[in-house]
């Protein structure tokens, strides 16, 4: 047996041979249930950023011992949000606590407690700024709270003894999915032996990532599939000043059903490819040159037209492939304009998710730890889940420009 969890396996022993509370306690239980809350923690970790969750839990020790009683109603009243742990057993999970000192039950609480406030995981994206949120308690498919739009765009001058001029309006909405997202990892007790637990830790933190990284791929997958896609004569070139103004440009004048639309490019989303050239275009300037025939040549550096431009760099447009038969003309080059005031990308998730991707862990039913044998069941399985959905719900505020050039 491992080192890890030959000590773990002799300390709660220890705690429940001298601790007569713990008399009908099995100390392998607790052992395992502890492996289990180690694993937990490594995906909220890998979800939620590392410092986040030991911020959390230095809070949830400091009111621990500060205010026991106002540390029990706060886990009281997070306890909607500790449905992974009840599945370990909340009994047990206390109690393991209880002798680890741990205060995982509180930073679970508060880390999902604050992602409801702000949906922002530790997967570095600003892509959520795009989006407006919305919870669905089922699985049907839903229509984008695209707004209406009105047949005429301004109030209209009423004469004097005339009725008021009725208008019209026209509703904008596009039909999308929520996907039942998920991934698994298991370990079994040989594998623990074999001191593979803490690898197995950090299998579980990617798979914090991978998820954080999931939702931020639904909003850049709904973008290609939705978003106006324009190609430029010098698209290879990236978002450099005369493609970021052209991007501007098309945003800033749009027609759709016969009324005119302008909107504000103030944010560009790109691929780590073009962080240079991104960065480079909204800082720089170009100078000019004045004068000749009429006076001195002159050299002057009149203000960036594109120096208000907020440049993102986004790593899940880079990483993941573009499939060529779904998105003809598309790759991983490719970046997003946009005005995100507009809120242009609805980002759905069904209600028992609101507080972000959940991880589901199943112990073995029998646990001994000095006699496994060769029992099938003697694995700890780990399971991430999410149901979660994007689309454009505003074309005329988001934009995806091609990162080639045009054929």
């Amino acid at each position: 047996m491992s080192y890890h969890v030959e000590r773990l396996k002799n300390f709660f022993r220890e705690q429940v041979r001298t601790n007569p509370q713990l008399r009908n306690v099995n100390p392998d239980r607790l052992t395992v249930a502890n492996l289990a809350l180690n694993v937990q923690t490594r995906f909220y970790e890998g979800y939620f950023g590392e410092d986040r969750v030991r911020k959390a839990m230095r809070e949830g020790a400091e009111l621990r011992r500060r205010d026991p009683q106002g540390y029990q109603r706060q886990i009281d009243n997070w306890a909607a949000h500790h449905g992974e742990l009840r599945r370990l057993g909340m009994n047990t999970v206390r109690t393991v606590e209880t002798l680890v000192s741990s205060d995982l039950a509180y930073a679970v609480g508060s880390l999902r407690d604050s992602e409801l406030l702000d949906n922002r995981p530790a997967f570095q994206t600003d892509l959520y700024d795009l989006t407006s949120r919305r919870q669905r308690d089922n699985l049907k498919p839903l229509k984008t709270r695209g707004g209406v739009e009105l047949a005429d765009r301004l109030l209209a001058v009423r004469a004097e003894n005339t009725t008021h001029l009725e208008t019209s309006w026209v509703a904008r909405g596009t039909n999308y999915s929520m996907y039942n997202l998920e991934r698994g990892l298991s370990i079994t007790w040989e594998g623990i032996l074999n001191d593979e637990f803490d690898e197995y830790g950090d299998a579980v933190y990617q798979l914090g990532q991978a998820a954080a990284r999931t939702r931020a791929w639904l909003i850049v997958d709904a973008v290609r599939r939705s978003a106006n896609f324009i190609r430029l004569p010098a698209g290879g070139s990236g978002p450099n000043l005369d493609n970021i103004e052209a991007a501007s440009s098309y945003l800033g004048q749009q027609t759709v059903d016969g009324a005119t639309y302008s909107r504000n490019l103030t944010d560009i989303y790109v691929p780590g490819f073009w962080r240079a050239i991104a960065n480079r275009s909204v800082n720089g300037a170009t100078v000019v040159v004045v004068g000749g025939a009429a006076g001195d040549i002159q050299r002057v550096n009149p203000s960036n037209p594109a120096a208000n431009t907020n440049v993102h760099v986004e790593e899940v447009m880079a990483e993941l492939p573009v499939d060529p038969t779904e998105f003809p003309n598309q790759s991983n080059l490719d970046w997003i304009a946009a005005d995100p005031a507009k809120k242009p990308v609805e980002f759905a998730v069904h209600s028992l998710f609101a507080a972000g991707p959940r991880i589901l862990t199943r112990l073995p039913d029998i646990i001994e730890l000095d006699n496994m044998g060769s029992f099938s069941e003697h694995v700890i399985e780990t399971k991430i889940s999410d149901v979660a959905g994007a689309e454009v719900k505003d074309k005329t505020a988001v934009l995806l420009v091609s990162g080639r050039n045009t054929i």
